[in-house]
């Protein structure tokens, strides 16, 4: 219909002046047709024409029509006929028809105007609109507007994009779906919140989007309310904060580790104020003062907490670093709630304001009670006989720079120097090489402070090239000098003792064979191989037939001597790889590694078999003749764990032995071993 109401604007004056007069000729014959000439009713069918020449010709055409109308009228269907006479009848009708005419050509002609106003404010809002949904098309911001049950009733591209749907998708349901379960309870809550008077909340939370990983996002929720109140639709645009929120969750890390860096550093951070209160104070000092941070904050003054030696030294130095700004090593003692004392050492700077004005100190306090007490010891030592220090049993020796410049007799003697040889000396030539030398001086002179002490064990060497091994420990003598004292013992033969005692404590004392322990931990090692390298592994549990007779006829000494040539004989049977450990008793146990096949262990096994058949000289003109039964255990086919595995062979042991002996069994499952495959004889 926009097209037929706007003709009479495109259609030439002349066309629409014909199809005018068209309708004119139509509603005349129409007349003809349906009506005699004398029915009266004279322009019953001229009002049609009438309507549609105002409408689709425009008003010109339109008052033509009404003109050759009535003339058509009066000629045709008024008496007299075929005249253009005019009765009284025919002059009613003509202005009946002329003024309803008229009325109907100002009426459409009104209506078209106020349609093509109407339309222009259409077209209007209709461009408006499709900017505006280009615009919110084109916004990178996640738009989207739903009811106040959650049914969504609109999203934009951006959305759609993130979220990885369509927005005929996403429409046909709520935006629940699309939340993380857990944040959805804080949602409905700050949802809840939007009323007239607070239309609009922001939330954060998180979102699964379109590859179907978690993210941020921050949503602006704008509220539309009707007159009583009621919410009608929640307008939403968001965006993604994942990276915001990393980066939000790193900064809260690092505040955290300098918050546990300020809070458990190993020295008391505080601050004072003017008059000496405590306005801050670490975790560490807190502990030192044995007080809660409620207790001493706002509350406590420095001077509370110290002996009156301290106070007096806090009042002669306060005003002065107040003044000066700073203030440095200064040592005192520090009194708990539970009257324990700690030596300290402070520092302090001050903090002042655009004026110059004091406004808080800035101070740190360590620990220096075992430095303290070791000077105190130290300087008491000094005021003894120089013969109590210059022992011959406890090495001590000063150091400046690395440098020896006193060390005692003791020293001398552990080193193999003569008295007073290494005085002023470098203790280069005490270590092994540069590398001893620089780790020791990287562990303890490169990060040492005033008054730490260090004990440790290392490895050193004596002038005629024998290692040596010391306990030490050590302390720097003075913050302002590269001093140190350091206390030795020679500890080498308790080293050699420890490490013989851990020999003996994985080896079998009679034999010199890995015992069950180390046999546990190699087996542990080479299964997690066997698993990297996909290559089998075996366990040969071996035991000895007819050695008892041997002890009961030549004694448990024959019994052992055979035990040694036993082991010696198997070690000379495996591979470098390959691990031989004795139980106990007349047991052995064989572990077999890195093999291509299953099958490899049968050459180790030959060997074994042909070994042990070869008598064995057990004293003068005695020798003795046994043999073994062999359980063969296979990693991974029997067990994938090492005890398990043990076991296994253990069990194939026992096989054999029920199959008569002297002879090797593969690891079979009991309703195997009932009918069991013999294996290779011995």
């Amino acid at each position: 219909m926009p097209a037929l109401d706007s003709l009479h604007t495109r259609l030439p004056l002349a066309v629409r002046i014909l199809l005018s007069m068209a309708f004119v000729a139509l509603a005349t014959a129409l007349r003809f047709v349906l009506l005699p000439v004398d029915a009266g009713l004279v322009y019953l069918t001229f009002y049609w024409g009438v309507v549609v020449a105002f409408y689709l010709c425009g008003p010109g055409p339109g008052v033509l029509n009404v003109v050759l109308s009535g003339i058509a009228g009066v000629y045709f269907f008024s008496q007299p006929y075929s005249s253009f006479s005019v009765g009284p009848n025919g002059a009613v009708s003509l202005l009946v028809f002329s003024a309803t005419s008229a009325l109907i050509g100002l009426v459409v002609v009104k209506l078209q105007s106020a349609s093509a106003a109407a339309r222009k404010t259409l077209e209007a809002l209709a461009l408006n609109e499709g900017r505006y949904q280009a615009i919110l098309e084109d916004q990178s911001d996640l738009i989207c507007r739903f009811r106040a049950d959650g049914h969504v009733i609109y999203v934009n591209e951006a959305y759609c994009r993130y979220f990885g749907a369509s927005a005929d998708d996403i429409v046909r349901g709520k935006w629940h779906p699309l939340v993380v379960p857990d944040d959805l309870a804080h949602i409905e809550r700050e949802l809840a919140r939007l009323s007239p008077d607070n239309p609009m909340v922001v939330i954060e939370n998180r979102v699964v989007v379109a590859d179907g990983s978690v993210r941020w996002a921050q949503f602006v929720n704008h509220a539309f309310f009707d007159d009583g109140g009621a919410l009608l639709e929640v307008q939403s645009v968001g965006r993604d904060i994942t990276d915001r929120k990393s980066l939000e969750a790193r900064l809260a890390e690092s505040l955290n580790e300098l918050q546990d860096l300020y809070e458990n550093a190993p020295c008391a951070y505080y601050s004072l104020s003017g008059d000496g209160t405590i306005l801050r104070m670490n975790e560490t000092g807190l502990n030192w003062l044995g007080r809660t941070r409620d207790a001493v904050i706002g509350k406590l003054k420095l001077p509370d907490v110290l002996t009156p030696e301290g106070q007096a030294l806090f009042a002669e130095t306060f005003q002065k670093f107040k003044a000066e700004g700073s203030v440095s090593n200064l040592d005192f003692d520090l009194l708990s709630l539970g009257g324990d004392l700690r030596r300290v050492n402070a520092s302090a700077t001050a903090v002042t304001g655009p004026d110059g004005q004091f406004l808080m100190s800035r101070s740190v306090m360590f620990d220096i009670t075992e430095l303290s007490e070791a000077r105190h010891a130290l300087r008491q030592l000094a005021r003894e006989q120089d013969a109590m220090l210059d022992n011959d049993l406890v090495g001590i020796v000063k150091l400046r720079d690395r440098r020896i410049i006193w060390a005692n007799r003791a020293t001398h003697r552990i080193f193999g120097y003569a008295t007073g040889e290494l005085t002023g000396r470098n203790t280069r030539q005490l270590y092994a090489d540069d590398e001893a030398f620089e780790v020791l001086g990287h562990q303890v002179y490169a990060r040492a402070g005033a008054g730490e002490v260090f004990r440790l064990q290392f490895e050193m060497m004596r002038k005629d090239g024998e290692r040596v091994w010391i306990d030490a420990s050590g302390t720097r003598m003075s913050a302002n000098h590269e001093e140190w004292l350091w206390i030795f013992a020679d500890i080498t033969r308790l080293r050699k003792s420890q490490e013989n005692s851990e020999y003996l404590s994985l080896h079998d004392d009679l034999t010199g064979l890995p015992n069950r322990r180390l046999l546990n931990d190699r087996l542990v090692q080479a299964i997690s191989q066997a698993r990297r390298t996909h290559r089998p592994l075996m366990l040969c549990y071996l035991d000895l037939d007819g050695f008892k007779p041997v002890n009961d006829r030549w004694g448990h000494a024959a019994g052992d001597r055979l035990l040694q040539q036993v082991a010696t004989r198997l070690l000379g049977c495996v591979r470098t790889n390959d691990t031989v450990c004795r139980l106990g008793g007349d047991e052995f146990v064989l572990m077999l590694t890195d093999m291509d096949d299953v099958d490899e262990h049968e050459a180790v096994i030959g060997r074994v078999l042909a070994e042990l058949a070869r008598p064995f000289s057990i004293g003068a003109d005695q020798h003795a003749i046994v043999t073994a039964s062999i359980g063969i255990a296979t990693f991974p086919d029997d067990a994938d764990e090492a005890e398990p595995l043990l076991q296994r062979a253990d069990e194939a042991m026992y096989q054999a032995k029920a199959r008569g002996r002297n002879c090797t069994q593969r690891y079979q499952r009991m309703s195997q071993a009932l009918f069991p495959t013999p294996d290779r004889p011995g």
